[in-house]
């Protein structure tokens, strides 16, 4: 419940927050993270849960758009590395386009 109410209190509003309000907030995200889960497993075709099938649920449900920098899918190390020099190729592309422009 203590991780919880830091969270609350950490808003712009700062606003004071009760007893029952915080219960009620700790509930639903039990809840939340409950609901998460078993849609998580019953998606997967394992006999277990894995960080993997969490982010394949929040990677593949538009609901769940707001998690996907908390849990975002893993990536192996020759991915990244792909991931990267596409980047760079798709920056030096752009940057020599502009420059023609100028």
């Amino acid at each position: 419940m203590q991780r919880i109410k830091v969270i609350m209190k950490s808003t712009a509003d700062n606003l004071p927050i009760s007893s029952e309000s915080l219960s009620v907030v700790t509930r639903a995200t039990e809840l939340f993270i409950q609901h998460l889960a078993k849609r998580a497993y019953e998606t997967s075709d394992d006999s277990y849960l894995e960080y993997d099938h969490l982010a394949k649920l929040i990677g593949s449900e538009e609901k769940y758009e707001f998690l996907q920098q908390i849990i975002p899918k893993k990536l192996t190390a020759k991915e990244c590395k792909e991931l990267i020099m596409k980047n760079a190729a798709e920056d030096n592309l752009t940057s020599s386009e502009e420059d023609e422009e100028n």
